[in-house]
């Protein structure tokens, strides 16, 4: 394997040299070298004919026209003369170009020593070319034959098929001798302490403790523990003036492999490292980060206290202190690795080696994990989506409400959704995948909080959440190192609140999403990452959620039990008819206002449905009409040339109706007065109302005096969405 490794690294240095000189065609380029080598080689031997040309012409001129070469009517001849000689040997440009006689020889020695030149260097390039295509052939055959050594099968094969067949029938049957000559050796040091076995085993010095643990590598040369215990395992007594203490194997284990890396504090590894000569460090400070119970106050303090800081800083030098990985509240055991490591191949990512291929989950999944914290390294491997009749990467607007308690926060309406799609689809995903409900699906979200009113809302509808085989539901981290075909997150925030917590790190958004293997969902209030700043983990996530309309799923709008408790009454509106008729009563109705949300938004349809002529009618009587409608969907150019939305706010501006742009709009809301409050699914403004187009919509209506606070909340809220 030796041979092999080295044959083929000479022949990966032949093939780079042989493209470096001759590209991806090699035959085609000798042949355009020799070409040119050829055309060198003729054109010296034209210039050379001319020279002998030159030279019997002047060998045959008249001594008298040189004697008289004074007189112009005798230099305009011999100047003829010189020309028509170059002229016949094919050289017309130099001809045109000669103007004195006695430059003649000059001008052929200078075109001699060009072409000469000319020859020498294609001579030279021809040369190259045959000994690097020779060293890449000599090289190439060297491989094969020591490719042949190993099995005669794998002539002709790639490095990676023979790296697997080494895998099987090299390796392995190695590891086997390996094992049975440790074995033995085992048994040799077991007769020479068998006779004493007990008394040995009592002995805790470090001169019965190393060879205790060297004979257990003889059969279990890799052990597991964890960094709490690892320690414990490695101790001995030693002595110490007149008495015997605890002391440590220093620097004993040969190779430390440290796994999920990213999720260690620097101060809980620290006692294994000191055990250890080298480590390997596996893990991503892109996923969980470790919790640390120290903030940064105290975590710098205690630096400068033991002077390994300074007490004063400038911002650069806090700046590197920060970023070394050390420090308890901001680093981890990975992150202290990779500023040791001096091998850095991607400049821009972090140092050490990167395993780039992603098989888990569907290309339009991992490539968020790309776009936000890989730049682009990822290599996806599984291919695109398909299967299961739902979007890699879709959403499910909630107009919820999210309320504060015990410092988590918690959202009742999306519990209660996710909860009613599970009843809803369970039959579709567990014939799909023929696997319980439980094992195809978890669900995430940032609260602790939430989590619990997902499992009370789940289990209410016969979800196991509880004991053994329940679905997973909880924070990322309760999906660290785990993978579902189906993630479904729950943000539990609203409109109008800030979300930055979710984008307080990659790392939450990085684990959600890269745990789904097929799709990953998000149920919540769309206006969260719609609003989100540009390039934050929101901001990357709401571009691939909102990239296709397609990524929208459809579900029945569920009561909100906020809502139930303070209306006088609540009613369901299903289809086009119900939600037509509601509306034509709410314009006819309404005393003071009406608002409308249609993120799209028709004049066609406004017109066919008497909408337009009802808030003309409901304007003229003094009513406040407002909608509200999102430019980017409404940006189709109509038959006639016009733009879609300039065209309906031309019209409802006619006719004194309120318009308002409001990109990325995803709510579908009518609310009148201050006791009539209308959330669902619903496109008011555009939505078919008959034909392929038309979709099941459900919209539920809340009315009563106390709907006033959701109707000024949801005012609140769009005069933040201003045009972006």
């Amino acid at each position: 394997m030796t041979n092999i490794d080295k044959a083929h690294a000479e022949k990966l240095q032949s093939e780079t040299a042989l493209r470096s000189q001759l590209g991806n065609d090699p035959g085609a380029a000798l042949s355009e070298l020799q070409t040119r080598l050829t055309e060198a080689q003729s054109s010296l031997t034209e210039v050379e004919e001319l020279a002998q040309r030159w030279d019997r012409h002047v060998a045959n001129e008249s001594a008298l026209l040189a004697f008289f070469s004074f007189l112009p009517s005798v230099v305009r001849k011999r100047l003829a003369a010189a020309r028509t000689v170059f002229r016949e040997a094919g050289f017309g440009d130099l001809a045109d170009q000669l103007y004195k006689v006695s430059a003649a020889g000059t001008d052929i020695q200078n075109q001699k020593s060009e072409a000469r030149s000319t020859a020498e260097t294609a001579t030279k390039s021809v040369k190259r070319a045959k000994s690097v295509l020779t060293d890449a052939k000599a090289a190439g055959e060297r491989y094969q034959l020591v490719v042949t050594k190993l099995s005669a099968d794998l002539a002709d094969s790639e490095i990676d098929d023979i790296d697997s067949f080494a895998d099987c029938h090299v390796r392995f049957p190695l590891f086997l001798l390996a094992t049975h000559y440790w074995e033995g050796r085992w048994l040799l040091e077991m007769e020479k302490v068998l006779p004493d076995i007990d008394k040995e085993q009592k002995r805790s010095g470090k001169k019965a403790v190393i060879p205790r643990w060297h004979r257990r590598m003889m059969l279990t040369p890799c052990a597991v523990a964890t960094f709490a215990t690892l320690p414990g395992k490695m101790t001995c007594r030693a002595k110490r003036g007149n008495a015997f203490v605890d002391d440590y194997l220093y620097d004993f284990i040969d190779l430390l492999i440290i796994d999920e890396a990213g999720q260690v504090l620097p101060e809980i590894a620290a006692p294994s490292l000191a055990l250890a000569k080298q480590a390997l460090v596996v893990g991503d400070t892109r996923q969980i980060e470790p919790i640390s119970s120290i903030p940064k106050s105290i975590d710098l303090g205690n630096l400068a206290k033991f002077n390994v800081i300074p007490e004063e800083m400038d911002e650069t030098a806090l700046t590197e202190v920060l970023s070394s990985g050390f420090l308890s509240h901001s680093g981890s055991v990975m992150a202290c690795a990779q500023n040791a490591c001096r091998y850095q191949p991607y400049p821009d990512l972090d140092r050490g080696l990167y395993l780039f291929e992603h098989r888990r989950c569907f290309d339009e999944i991992i490539e968020f994990s790309n776009a936000l914290c890989y730049r682009g390294h990822l290599q996806p491997k599984r291919g695109p989506a398909k299967g299961i009749d739902l979007p890699p990467m879709g959403y499910l607007h909630i107009d919820g409400a999210a309320y504060f308690a015990g410092g988590s926060r918690f959202n009742p309406a999306e519990a209660q959704t996710i909860a009613a799609w599970l009843v809803a689809h369970r039959d579709s995903l567990e014939s799909h995948y023929q696997q319980k409900l439980e094992d195809i699906l978890a669900i995430v979200t940032p609260f602790g909080k939430q989590a619990q009113e997902l499992r009370q809302a789940c289990g209410a509808v016969g979800v196991r959440v509880i004991g053994a085989g329940a679905m997973t539901i909880g924070t990322v981290h309760s999906l660290q190192g785990a993978e579902r075909p189906i993630v479904l997150f729950s943000p539990a925030y609203v409109k109008g609140v800030d979300g930055s917590f979710i984008d307080s790190s990659t790392s939450m958004l990085n684990v959600a999403v890269s745990r789904a293997k097929d799709n990953f969902l998000v149920f919540g209030d769309m206006d969260l990452f719609s609003m989100a700043p540009h390039g934050s983990p929101r901001g990357v996530l709401s571009a691939f959620l909102f990239a296709r309309s397609e990524n929208a799923l459809e579900f029945d709008v569920q009561p909100r039990e906020d809502l139930k408790k303070r209306a006088t009454e609540v009613k369901m509106l299903r289809d086009a008819d119900d939600h037509d008729i509601f509306l034509r009563d709410i314009l006819t109705s309404a005393q003071k206002t009406v608002e409308i949300v249609s993120p799209w938004t028709i004049k066609s349809t406004m017109e066919k449905n008497g909408f337009l002529s009802l808030m003309r009618d409901a304007a003229a009587r003094g009513v406040r009409i407002d909608v509200y409608a999102d430019p980017v969907l409404n940006d189709k150019i109509n038959d006639d040339g016009v733009n879609q939305f300039d065209d309906a706010e031309a019209a409802l501006i006619a006719i004194g109706v309120n318009f308002h742009p409001v990109r990325q709009l995803h709510s579908k809301i009518v609310t009148a007065d201050e006791d009539v409050f209308c959330i669902g699914s619903f496109n008011w403004l555009s939505a078919d109302r008959v034909g392929r187009y038309a979709r099941h919509e459900t919209s539920l209506v809340y009315s009563g005096a106390e709907m006033a606070d959701e109707i000024e909340r949801f005012r609140e809220n769009l005069g933040l969405r201003s045009p972006q």
